[in-house]
């Protein structure tokens, strides 16, 4: 049970809290039909604790954390005078997050945080330049609706990822297509303006950065692009998590692992097979062999599930963010001395 004692208590509770019986005035008909149970909406995300004689239970302890991500959003979602601020501050949160994360691996200076042309108009959320190479980033905080969610509305599922996903891969190729129709394009943040001398440029890259999981949804878009039909050809963009963001740059950590993953990413999209992952996934099968998928072994296949190789990235979540232990992220196999060379070689100034 939990003791409250101030009125701010008492409020909190109550709104984290349910009767037995409560149901959501937005879904009265949860948990009615057993056959549709597993995919209605569980009214425990919404509101953890139970309220009985006077006193609240919380029955199932993780669902306390969910809830305090989600409950409040969907109140403030609800909230039509303050929507558009609070939508354009959840935006604004996703691009300081990624600029932070990306800072970690590449030189600040090199992070740029919402870029401007020189008519004024953006450029991009976040752009890297680094070493002859540049990161577009798009970042979206749009969530899937809950009928996309459950599957229950295609159309639903489609406009959702047209938000997240597909405008983001739009607004990252108009800013390409500006960086190919000059010599020497530039690009401002405040008062300091930078010349790109596209010459020196050996791969411009575009990543769409979302606040959601859509997992499997956005590893491979190619999987479900002959349905939903959100691009035009056989160009993707290497769509990735906030929360796999902050895991991925603190296990490559260096520059020049970071762009040969995010290379092997985006090769994924060219598979002549169907693939099943998760970031994670993903980045453990990086780990692995590098991420290859054009040897003899695939050879002849229609599709590929690469599922529960994260178990050491799970490891260390757990003992680095639940227990609090200072223990160093999983590395990447490779030959002795190796990383060393690649710091070096990073460092230099020749």
């Amino acid at each position: 049970p939990f003791p409250t004692r101030r009125s701010s208590d008492l409020a909190f509770v109550h709104r984290m809290s349910q009767y037995f019986g409560y149901h959501n005035p937005q879904y009265p008909d949860t948990f009615i039909d057993p056959m549709a149970a597993p995919w209605d909406y569980n009214t425990l995300s919404e509101r953890p604790l139970i309220t009985h004689n006077g006193k609240y239970w919380l029955p199932l302890f993780s669902a306390l954390r969910q809830a305090l991500l989600n409950t409040f959003y969907f109140d403030l979602m609800a909230d039509a005078a303050y929507r558009p601020r609070f939508e354009k501050s959840r935006g604004e949160f996703v691009e300081r997050k990624t600029r932070e994360y990306l800072r970690r691996i590449f030189p600040a200076d090199e992070v740029l945080l919402n870029p401007r042309k020189p008519n004024g108009d953006e450029f991009a959320d976040v752009v890297v330049l680094h070493d002859g190479k540049i990161l577009i980033i798009q970042c979206k905080a749009k969530s899937l609706t809950r009928t996309a969610r459950i599957g229950s509305d295609f159309q639903a599922l489609k406009a959702d990822l047209q938000k997240a996903v597909q405008d983001a891969f739009k607004q990252g190729l108009t800013a390409r297509n500006y960086l190919s129709s000059v010599e020497t394009p530039e690009i401002a943040v405040a008062n300091q303006v930078f010349e790109i001398d596209m010459s020196q440029v050996s791969g411009v890259y575009i990543l769409n950065v979302t606040l959601t999981q859509f997992q499997m949804l956005t590893t491979r878009l190619a999987n479900c692009n002959p349905t939903l039909r959100l691009f035009n050809g056989s160009e993707y963009p290497w769509s990735i998590a906030l929360g796999d963001l902050d895991i991925l740059t603190q296990v490559l950590g260096s520059p020049a692992f970071f762009l040969h993953y995010a290379t092997r990413r985006l090769e994924l999209e060219q598979t002549p097979f169907d693939l099943l992952a998760d970031e994670m996934d993903l980045l453990c099968f990086y780990r692995a062999q590098g991420m290859y998928l054009d040897t003899p072994k695939f050879q002849n296949m229609n599709a590929v599930s690469i599922v529960g190789l994260s178990s050491d990235i799970d490891r260390w979540v757990f003992e680095r963010h639940e227990r609090g232990k200072a223990v160093e992220p999983p590395q990447p196999a490779m030959p002795a001395g190796f990383k060393e060379f690649i710091i070096d070689v990073e460092q230099s100034t020749a």
